[in-house]
């Protein structure tokens, strides 16, 4: 295995990478630009970018990550765990997917948890792609 990474930007902070697996059965690259956002007790977290899988056959699969909440950063129990969506694509078979994580999800003003909620709730959804009614490029 061989894996590789740069930062290639310090404003705004973009690193690009490069994994490739054993015997070249495949290749993850992509390129993340860093997000985060302060709050009183909590922390998001984003790295904006895809990632893409390409497997030795040709296929190829896009994603992109959720956002990452961490909480009780000055008080209360720490905890991090992913929000908002996670979304997955393979164009060659029109296939998309997506995970939503904590949907609808309710903090207090200190990003503590309203009682009856948890952290670990997702939903996801796996669907074809719609055709574009343009003829593909040869």
């Amino acid at each position: 295995m061989c894996i590789r990474d740069r930062h290639t930007s310090h404003h705004p902070p973009i690193s690009h990478f490069l994994m490739i697996g054993p015997s070249g059965l495949y290749r993850m690259y992509g390129h993340y630009e860093f997000k985060i956002k302060m709050h009183p007790n909590t922390l998001d977290g984003l790295q904006d970018g895809p990632n893409i899988v390409e497997f030795a056959n040709g296929q190829q699969i896009v994603f992109r990550y959720p956002k990452i909440k961490i909480h009780g950063l000055i008080f209360g129990q720490r905890t991090i765990y992913p929000s908002g969506m996670m979304t997955f694509e393979d164009k060659k078979n029109r296939l998309k997917a997506a995970i939503v994580f904590n949907h609808g999800k309710k903090r207090s003003l200190f990003g503590s948890r309203k009682p009856g909620t948890e952290i670990d709730d997702f939903e996801g959804l796996m669907y074809y792609a719609r055709r574009s009614g343009k003829t593909p490029a040869k």
